[in-house]
């Protein structure tokens, strides 16, 4: 589960469950999230968000965190499928 801060506009992992795609890429709470891909998150909407955790099944979003002041890369697999809507 993300969360956003309302002055700042960050994004911060709030909770992840150790059986779902968000703990497979190494996220852990606390991070701020910075960039999905390449591309930085403060800007984007909520559904915007969501289609860039998404894609093909199989394969893999990288997502640009700060963790203890270092920005590190965690890579693993897509939330969900890409809708063709």
């Amino acid at each position: 589960m993300l969360g956003r801060d309302e002055e700042s506009n960050e994004l911060y992992v709030r909770d992840v469950a150790s059986s779902s795609p968000p703990g497979a890429p190494g996220l852990m709470v606390g991070d701020e999230i910075v960039m999905i891909d390449g591309v930085f998150v403060r800007g984007l909407s909520k559904n915007d968000l969501r289609l860039a955790m998404r894609g093909q099944v199989g394969s893999t979003v990288r997502v640009t965190v700060v963790r203890g002041g270092e920005l590190l890369d965690v890579r693993g697999p897509c939330l969900r499928p890409a809708r063709n809507n």
